[in-house]
């Protein structure tokens, strides 16, 4: 039968085939939610077929084959989701209204089947400095002592807008620095796509806008950072002397304008002083957070006092996971190391983690650092009895080497300029609000004006 609707000014005509179709839920194929929450679509068929699929604007929804399909908006927008049995279909029109504000991230259905779609080979990007960052920082540049401890070290997508975010990590200066670029050219929502098709420079467009010193004086290296809905998470450490760090965060509700909350980890007093060379949140079921920062050796777990991340994290009671007891599936290394971690929520409420890093390739132990071979590797993190005070069990699960130029020539040595990538430099995971996967990644250094980095999307 053919159902009539008026939306945004235009007629739609819905045709369904609902010979068999008992019931929907929503009834109304039209709906109206907000973003953040939460809506259960379900269909019943007689008879019921083997199997359902369901798709968002015609793009299907790994890991969903039931009768119901939880979905949570984190974007502003409108959808089609679309439920097909047998020969049945329905569809239902959502409007997402964005409320201003979230602080989660979407859920993944099938984590381990999303890690392995996501691409080998990166789409190219880049984007103009516009003179932000003075010269030579950031370069190879002799001045500028050839770069050591002047590098790029994190990059994160943000949820609103074409934006991605850098950390930067200056000894010379003494600064630990983020640097906000709006990609203008670039879609809001969807994968970016390289911007480098008709040109091998970017888009007018494509530029930095922001340039906010995370610290100065004794911190000045900002690592591999993590976002959480609309929370940016920058870790800051001085590794080299008994300093130690702080875990910074900033609401980037309004990319243009970051602004740093007031409340902040100290890791430079009390009980676990460390460095915190890379950092991941998730938020938990009971919607207080999990965060976790990496020191080389150590994963540091830290719980929230409630779902305000402004309330503040459990200092005290912190869990200590040594990288000794990590465990492996068959055929996979007993190795975690990690530029940049990351956590990934499965719908199901299971927990995992990504780590971003390099090794050397055979040509590494006669020459180190000229042959880098960029890995991205996944745990699943279990809390036995899901008790949060205990030690997990971390299982690395699946592992896959990225190529940041040519997948044919895994040649990609870390200090080479014409690379777009680099994980021994700043890599970050983000997921989108249909749960799929994508990995950024930037190289340590800028080049003529010019900050480079890549994409790898989930296909």
């Amino acid at each position: 039968m053919n159902r009539t609707f008026l939306k945004a000014g235009l007629l739609i005509i819905i045709t369904m085939i609902t010979g068999c179709i008992l019931s929907t839920a929503p009834e109304d194929a039209a709906e109206v939610i907000m973003v953040g929450q939460s809506v259960q679509f379900e269909i019943r068929i007689l008879p019921e077929p083997p199997e359902f699929t369901w798709h968002i604007d015609g793009l299907a929804i790994p890991g969903y084959y039931t009768s119901h399909y939880s979905y949570t908006p984190s974007q502003a927008g409108d959808h089609v989701i679309t439920v097909e049995g047998g020969e049945d279909s329905f569809f239902w029109f959502v409007h997402v209204i964005d409320e201003g504000f979230i602080d989660y991230n979407q859920c993944v259905a099938d984590v381990e089947n999303a890690f392995e779609r996501i691409t080998l080979e990166g789409a190219k990007l880049s984007f103009w400095d516009e003179g932000l960052i003075p010269w030579p920082r950031y370069t190879q540049a002799i001045i500028n002592e050839i770069g050591i401890d002047n590098h790029f070290q994190g990059i994160q997508r943000l949820r609103k807008g074409p934006f991605v975010v850098i950390s930067g990590s200056n000894i010379l200066d003494r600064i630990g620095s983020i640097y906000v670029a709006q990609m203008g050219s670039r879609p809001s929502e969807e994968e970016f796509g390289s911007n480098l098709v008709e040109s091998a420079l970017p888009p007018c467009e494509d530029k930095l806008i922001q340039a906010i010193d995370v610290d100065s004086g004794l911190l000045w290296h900002a690592g591999g950072m993590s976002v959480i809905g609309d929370i940016l998470v920058v870790p800051l450490e001085e590794y080299q002397e008994d300093i130690v760090s702080k875990i910074y965060f900033y609401d980037v509700s309004d990319p243009e304008n970051p602004i740093r909350y007031n409340y902040f980890i100290d890791r430079t007093a009390g009980l676990f002083r460390d460095k915190a060379g890379a950092v991941a949140i998730e938020k938990l079921s009971d919607n207080r957070f999990i965060l976790a920062t990496w020191d080389t050796r150590v994963l540091h777990f830290y719980l929230s006092f409630s779902d305000d991340i402004e309330d503040g994290f459990d200092c005290e009671n912190v869990v200590t996971w040594d990288k000794e007891d990590l465990m492996a599936e068959e055929g996979l290394d007993t190795k975690f190391a990690g530029q940049a971690i990351n956590f990934i929520r499965q719908c199901d409420g299971e927990l995992y983690m990504v780590t971003f890093d390099g090794i050397n390739g055979d040509l590494g132990p006669f020459l180190p650092y000229l042959e880098i071979i960029n890995i991205a590797d996944l745990f699943h993190v279990e809390f036995p009895d899901n008790d949060l005070a205990s030690v997990p069990l971390i299982t690395k699960v699946a592992s896959k080497e990225m190529y940041c130029d040519d997948s044919e020539n895994p040649f990609v040595p870390s200090w080479r300029i014409p690379s777009h990538c680099d994980f021994v430099a700043a890599a970050g995971l983000y997921i989108d609000e249909y749960g799929s996967l994508s990995v950024y990644s930037a190289p340590h250094y800028r080049s003529a004006g010019i900050i480079k980095f890549s994409e790898f999307v989930e296909n």
